[in-house]
């Protein structure tokens, strides 16, 4: 009996992903009016305790502290509020509602599939990618 619940304790650890690291991804943008190449790049940093989400490139610089839901081999990334605690940008807008997945997270073998949600990089790029991977673990 006690072998049958530390055997089932293992397989569900073994079943859910760990997402604790820090993920990056670069999404190219096309090029500008006047020609420069436009991107921009995510970092993403999950542990047990908190998560953030750097957003710079072409017209853009936002970071934002954000919370998350994990379920299995998913895990959603929900606003928060911006680094400076507030729920508006720098000029004063509210993109993101508290709570709102900005994007999703799915572990499939050897690779994370992204699937936009709040957060778009722009209309050309597809809702589901292969953007993010994983750059650092946490240590524990």
């Amino acid at each position: 009996m006690v072998n049958l619940t530390v055997d089932a304790l293992v397989l569900a650890a073994l079943s859910t992903a760990s997402w604790d690291g820090v993920y990056h991804c670069e999404v190219g943008l096309g090029q500008t009016n006047s020609g420069l190449n436009a991107w921009v790049e995510y970092q993403l940093s999950i542990d047990d305790e908190s998560c953030t989400l750097g957003i710079l490139g072409f017209q853009t610089e936002e970071n934002i502290k954000c919370a998350t839901s994990r379920q299995d081999h998913t895990i959603d990334i929900l606003f928060t509020s911006y680094s400076n605690g507030r729920v508006t940008n720098r000029y004063g807008v509210q993109l993101y509602q508290v709570g709102e997945p900005l994007l999703r997270l799915i572990q499939r073998e050897d690779s994370v599939v992204t699937e936009w949600k709040a957060i778009q990089p722009n209309s050309d790029v597809q809702q589901t990618t292969y953007c993010f991977d994983r750059k650092e673990n946490h240590e524990v």
